[in-house]
């Protein structure tokens, strides 16, 4: 699957009974997750890999017996232009600040829901020079 690629991991994050890997592949931003069996070892689970993009949000969402975790992961390459993003999370305005031109890393908490559904809208996108970029 990733034979003769360049993998460039970017972080490691253990959240419960999970392992989320946030890489780079071919400069596509990417993730894994791996499960821990009950030996305490990790497994794999799925991987999701955004092609000719440099700014991918992922929702992750992790069950577990106790509780379940759903958080927006965002993986930026050195090609990223966007400083900035808001969007409107069940009408709350969530604020995100980048660096430009690096490859990073960024969760984001989302705001309390009326069960588990979330709905993201109006998202704006910025750069360095507070310019607006695209709206959606």
């Amino acid at each position: 699957m990733y034979e003769g690629k360049t993998i460039e991991i970017l972080e490691v994050k253990d959240i419960q009974n999970c392992r989320i890997v946030a890489f780079l592949s071919n400069s596509n931003p990417s993730y894994a997750k791996f499960i821990k069996n009950k030996d305490g070892n990790y497994k794999w689970q799925s991987v999701r890999e955004s092609k000719n993009e440099s700014f991918v949000m992922y929702i992750v969402t992790i069950f577990d017996k106790e509780k379940s975790f759903t958080k927006p992961l965002i993986i930026t390459n050195e090609n990223n232009s966007i400083a900035k993003m808001v969007v409107d999370v069940n009408g709350k305005n969530i604020n995100k600040e980048f660096e430009v031109g690096k490859n990073t890393v960024t969760w984001f908490d989302l705001p309390d829901s009326n069960g588990s559904s979330y709905s993201f809208k109006n998202y704006k996108y910025y750069d360095i020079n507070g310019t607006l970029l695209d709206k959606r």
